[in-house]
């Protein structure tokens, strides 16, 4: 597992950011079966005192949305299949807005908070 900073290029501008600001992936860890990567995507978040909104996990499913485009691209360069987001998480010291909640249960992304 590692953090990652991508640069995205000029196809990928707009899948999270609308200029080519650096996109940043907390935790990004993979595993390989049969010639396909399944990925694991997480946003950490030391907030204590604020609630994590929907706002931050469509953040992270964009997140999530170009990472899989930038490890598609690797795959076709390196003639592997393409990659599959397996897990998304999103970590914090705080807590979850109830729509949060409501928002990760429909979008399978794992809420994961100190009280758990």
């Amino acid at each position: 597992m590692e953090r990652k900073v991508f640069k995205p290029k000029p196809d990928e501008v707009g899948i999270v950011f609308e200029d080519d600001t650096p996109i940043d992936i907390d935790v990004l860890a993979y595993r390989t079966v049969r010639n396909r990567k399944y990925l694991l995507i997480a946003e950490c978040k030391d907030r204590p005192r604020r609630k994590v909104s929907i706002s931050d996990l469509e953040l992270l499913l964009r997140k999530s949305e170009f990472v899989k485009k930038k490890y598609s691209r690797i795959a076709e360069e390196l003639g592997e299949h393409k990659p599959v987001i397996e897990e998304i998480w999103f970590i914090t010291t705080g807590d979850f807005t109830d729509d949060a909640k409501n928002f990760a249960k429909e979008n399978n992304i794992k809420l994961i908070n100190k009280k758990l």
